[in-house]
């Protein structure tokens, strides 16, 4: 029996004219030989079809170009999250310009992480995908697996080009139990503003909130409301009042109100300064 060999490559392209055109790097750490293959699905309409050829042969190049460097790798939770929940969705994008090494026969052709610096890799080549018409950009979405205590862990992911270079990228984050709404993080920025700034802030799981913009003597002059993501979150502000007349230099209170989505009537408060200075 003669088992199929590992993807060296896996990605999506339109079609036009009955044509597709992408092109890909083969890696240098695989196997050489007659028995490669190219497999295509196509879909349109509810029409499909399938097309294949196994007569490719690999075989060792002796001018394999110079690697321009190694690939961009930026790891983070969703909606940049820092505060997360059993099964929140880890997310890597990676960037080279000679592709992402998925064969994933060895470490050094695959993709992988390594939770708290415990010594032992969790490959996760398998949830890599191409970005659609691409070769050299793409990413992974890591459902964080059940098992991690409250408190702060750590993740480094690992990636290589197909030429052999890799990179890494470090992320600290809080694991928070489920069934805790909070609200954290919370600032705007540039503050002082001259003409305008973001109210940003942390959330632990989605929400409506509505924020408020009171002048020193308690009226209020501007507010805006957002379905708000779990994660980080933004409200931007052009500095105007409620008539749309730009407000005096000064200081002013704003007010986040917090109504937590998913809870039993769970809310928060969080109050702040911001102050106008031209």
């Amino acid at each position: 029996y003669r088992l199929p060999g590992k993807e060296i490559f896996r990605g999506s392209v339109d079609v036009t004219g009955g044509r597709f055109n992408l092109d890909f790097v083969v890696p240098v750490r695989c196997r050489t030989g007659s028995r490669a293959r190219v497999r295509s699905y196509v879909s349109e309409m509810g029409d499909d079809g399938i097309g294949a050829a196994d007569t490719l042969v690999i075989a060792t190049s002796g001018t394999i170009p110079p690697n321009e460097g190694p690939p961009d790798v930026d790891l983070y939770f969703s909606g940049q999250a820092t505060k997360v929940k059993q099964g929140a969705i880890l997310v890597a994008d990676i960037e080279d310009d000679d592709g992402i090494a998925i064969l994933g026969t060895e470490p050094q052709n695959s993709i992988f992480f390594e939770f708290d610096r415990s010594g032992y890799p969790i490959f996760v080549t398998e949830y890599f995908d191409y970005e659609h018409g691409s070769s050299t950009t793409g990413r992974i979405e890591y459902p964080l697996h059940s098992g991690f205590e409250p408190g702060e862990h750590t993740v480094i992911m690992r990636a290589f080009d197909n030429l052999g270079e890799s990179a890494t990228d470090t992320l600290v984050f809080e694991v928070v139990e489920e069934g805790l709404y909070t609200v954290s993080d919370v600032f705007n920025m540039p503050n002082p503003f001259t003409e305008t700034t973001n109210f940003v802030f942390q959330l632990s799981s989605r929400a409506d909130v509505l924020l408020r913009v009171y002048n020193v003597s308690g009226v209020e002059i501007w507010n805006a409301q957002l379905a708000a993501e779990e994660g980080f979150n933004s409200i931007y502000w052009e500095g105007r009042d409620f008539i749309g007349d730009q407000i005096a230099n000064g200081t002013y209170i704003y007010v986040l109100e917090v109504s937590f989505r998913d809870s039993y009537n769970r809310s928060e408060m969080v109050r702040g300064k911001v102050v106008r200075l031209r």
